[in-house]
């Protein structure tokens, strides 16, 4: 009785510092499902595609040393390689951001997305940072550091995040994440707590600046693919608490969440203001591998499962198109054939869905989301 006596007449503002510093391990408020869904049940048969504009949300540019662009083709061919593709495949606008990973990249650059958003303008927006943040927050959880321990490299990262939130040239932050495994072309792991204090430290420096209808691309996986570990509460429960605790951010979350749509469609209740972009992945034939296990919205002919499209016709204004197309990353081109595929994926999905939906996750609610009119 004693201690809660005590504990009684602490000001609230250091009860909840308490909390928050604690970094215990967070659970989400809502009920979910840990089911891996079946790749054989029910789809929706495509009877024409979308041949309207879209607005892909969700892609990627990736400029490093022992990449491929960088060694093959100048920035202005780059750019001029890309916007001649969305031309082409009337992508209307589209959203660039780094790949969480990218902060291990040697020699990692961003003066080519700099480049092509000079050139595409109000066609295209930027994401930032992500490059010095969400690896060096999972390094110095593995060092098991402290904010205090890092003041200097703090100091640094909020000198960078100065300089970057007051370039116009950038909309907001992403792709950011604490929860993200290696699922195919052995990448990195990341893995913290999302109540991780020096992470909240810097999240708390982005929510201070004075950048308006900042976008905020957040990057969860609730299941480890390599071992069937589960992640859940870790997913949700971090997801729930950087939603509630920056709710002047405009969030997406990443890939639907990487969970069924029973889940998908709690957390969107739930968070009423709250966007999802979505890509198409191929799952491994036969087995549970890599993005088999996080709930692929189609199955491998591009033709949407029954369970996602009714749950996208249900919501249609929640959703978005984000390829996740990494144009530079792989290869020995720029990924223009891949992209081009990307977007047929998108065109024999969405032509599964009614006019009213397929229009609204092709463009409109991108357009709406992003203040363009």
């Amino acid at each position: 009785m004693k201690k809660i006596y005590f504990l009684s007449f602490l000001p609230i503002f250091l009860i909840s510092a308490l909390i928050v510093s604690s970094e215990e391990k967070l659970k989400p408020t809502f009920k979910y499902s840990k089911e891996v869904l079946p790749l054989d049940r029910e789809t929706r048969e495509v009877q024409k595609r979308y041949r309207g504009k879209i607005f892909d949300s969700h892609a990627h540019l990736t400029i490093r040393e022992g990449g491929y662009c960088d060694e093959e083709e100048t920035s202005n061919s780059i750019v001029n390689a890309i916007k001649k593709t969305l031309d082409e495949e009337n992508v209307s606008q589209i959203t660039i951001m780094s790949v969480p990973n990218s902060g291990i990249m040697k020699n990692y650059s961003v003066d080519v997305q700099k480049s092509l958003k000079k050139v595409l303008g109000k066609r295209m927006y930027l994401l930032c940072c992500t490059h010095y943040i969400t690896n060096w927050a999972n390094q110095q959880y593995e060092n098991k550091a402290k904010a205090n321990d890092l003041k200097d490299e703090l100091n640094e990262i909020f000198t960078r995040l100065n300089r970057d939130l007051q370039n116009p040239l950038y909309s907001g932050v992403g792709e950011i994440a604490f929860l993200h495994f290696n699922k195919r072309y052995h990448q990195s792991l990341i893995n913290f707590p999302a109540n991780y204090s020096p992470f909240l430290k810097i999240l708390d420096k982005i929510s201070n600046s004075n950048k308006k209808n900042l976008y905020f691309n957040l990057h969860t996986e609730p299941i480890d693919t390599d071992n069937e570990d589960s992640y859940h509460d870790m997913a949700f429960g971090g997801a729930e608490f950087l939603f509630k605790r920056y709710p002047n951010f405009k969030w997406v979350y990443a890939h639907s969440a990487m969970t069924p749509p029973s889940n998908v469609r709690i957390i969107l209740k739930k968070f009423p203001k709250l966007m999802m972009d979505f890509n198409l992945k191929k799952s491994n034939k036969g087995d549970h591998k890599g993005w088999a296990h996080l709930s692929n919205p189609s199955n491998n002919k591009w033709e949407p499962y029954e369970d996602w499209a009714k749950l996208m016709e249900e919501m249609p204004d929640r959703f978005m198109v984000g390829t996740d197309t990494k144009f530079c990353q792989r290869g020995r081109t720029i990924g223009i054939r891949q992209y081009k595929k990307q977007i047929k994926r998108f065109r024999k999905f969405l032509g599964a869905l009614n006019k009213e939906a397929a229009e609204k996750i092709a463009y409109k609610n991108a357009e709406s989301f992003f203040n363009t009119k």
